[in-house]
């Protein structure tokens, strides 16, 4: 039988399939790569423009009341830690106050921090004022506080509101483009992947038939081969790589075809000659492999048993003979890798035979399938048996 497959290269088919992959991939990496940076920098630009100015009208807000509340103390108990707590937040609230200056960015934002800076200044204003009235009466530095320094400290942070206000519309538009970027990024990321894709899928489908021929042809070869068509060839007109398998592949059909000829009788002739000796020795002799089945046996073993040696290959030990001592020292050879080493008259085995009840001596060895390696077991029963009383 000849099996004919068309002249192509296999090499170059594969080189192409494999360049075509790389250039829809690097296309989807470009493309994802410049919609990320888009993504990137108006997520930048939130963060630099805007983030940073309400992040510090926050902590503005936060001091000033920190302030607030160092006063209220001192008014208490005119401790000077309590004065401590007001000055160290006095220069944290002119740290960020410096920072939102760094970061003007929208317009009318510089105008809110000077409202603030003059805000700020007032309020600071009357806070030195209350040293003016300290031997006053705590109520009425109180009052004092509650008519003058607190609407000057609400004022401050009516200023803070307002930057934070005027950043975070600023921001809100950000991320309205960033929005706009991003579902324009996922449709021409969708509109390019799916390109690539059936174009892949297109140029696979033709890459694999042309590279399923030649194997289907040498698949259906291999399968003729396996079933003994010895006779099959394989013709490809071609010098690429299949070429070349193709011309080892029929090297190889004619050598095994030539084997067969002359080993197959042979080994045959070999087999029934072991199987005649096995038969024809005079004690019993059974072979089980490591699945504990049982793959030869003489008739000698076979009458002892009172099994059909015929029917019996290929079945496990105890669906043919119901001995679970035997069973047990196959298994317990088996996983230890040890000959059992019989003391007494261990390896005494009682049968019933016609009736009478019969001794056998047994021994058990491996079969080795390499050095390391069993096969199965050799299990011999001594025939010279002794009729029990």
């Amino acid at each position: 039988m000849k099996f004919i497959f068309s002249r192509k290269s296999l090499k170059n088919k594969i080189l192409s399939g494999f360049l075509l992959s790389l250039f829809l991939t690097l296309i989807v990496l470009i493309s994802s790569y410049l919609n990320l940076r888009h993504l990137g920098k108006a997520s930048d630009a939130i963060l630099k423009r805007n983030y940073n100015s309400i992040l510090a009208s926050q902590k503005m807000i936060d001091a000033v009341d920190q302030q607030n509340n160092s006063l209220l103390r001192y008014i208490e108990d005119k401790q000077s830690q309590t004065v401590q707590n007001y000055l160290d937040h006095q220069r944290i609230f002119e740290q960020w106050m410096l920072k939102a200056n760094e970061n003007i960015t929208e317009k009318g934002e510089k105008e809110i921090l000077n409202n603030l800076s003059s805000a700020y200044t007032s309020y600071l204003v009357q806070v030195d004022k209350i040293h003016d009235i300290s031997s006053q009466s705590v109520v009425y530095q109180l009052q004092y506080y509650n008519k003058k320094i607190l609407p000057y400290s609400e004022n401050v942070k009516t200023q803070c509101a307002r930057l934070s206000k005027i950043n975070q519309d600023a921001m809100f538009a950000l991320s309205d483009n960033a929005r706009t970027i991003s579902h324009r990024a996922i449709v021409s990321l969708w509109f390019i992947g799916l390109i690539s894709i059936l174009l892949g899928i297109i140029f696979s489908i033709t890459i694999a038939n042309y590279l399923m021929k030649p194997i289907k042809s040498m698949l259906s070869a291999t399968k003729e081969i396996s079933e003994g068509n010895y006779d099959t060839v394989i013709t490809y007109h071609s010098e690429d790589e299949f070429g070349h398998l193709t011309n080892q592949f029929n090297e190889m059909t004619a050598k095994l075809k030539m084997y067969n000829d002359m080993n197959i009788k042979a080994i045959m002739r070999e087999k029934q000659k072991n199987d005649a000796i096995i038969q024809n020795i005079d004690d019993g002799i059974m072979v089980i492999d490591e699945e504990f089945k049982l793959i030869n046996i003489n008739q000698k073993a076979a009458k002892v048993f009172q099994i059909d040696s015929s029917n019996s290959l290929n079945k496990h030990f105890l669906e043919i003979i119901n001995n679970q001592y035997l069973f047990n020292l196959f298994k317990t050879t088996f996983e230890t890798g040890k000959i059992p080493d019989f003391t007494n008259d261990d390896n005494i085995l009682a049968l019933e035979l016609n009736g009478k009840k019969k001794y056998y001596q047994f021994l058990i060895n491996p079969v080795l399938k390499d050095k390391d390696q069993w096969y199965g077991l050799l299990f011999l029963l001594r025939c010279n048996e002794t009729q029990g009383n």
